[in-house]
């Protein structure tokens, strides 16, 4: 799934990990799963705390 600037998207996976590396500054690597198999996501967050 590709996600265009600005668009929302919902999804229902398990969560498997989540770091949060202190060299990342704002970003967040999250791993997750479904039946189809494990996905690996990158959430950038925005200057006032919102993750988009």
């Amino acid at each position: 799934m590709n996600a265009k600037d600005g668009r929302f998207h919902m999804i229902a996976d398990l969560v498997l990990a989540r770091q949060k590396p202190g060299s990342a500054k704002e970003t967040m690597f999250i791993m997750l799963e479904d039946e189809t198999g494990p996905a690996n996501i990158i959430v950038w967050t925005h200057k006032d705390g919102v993750a988009f």
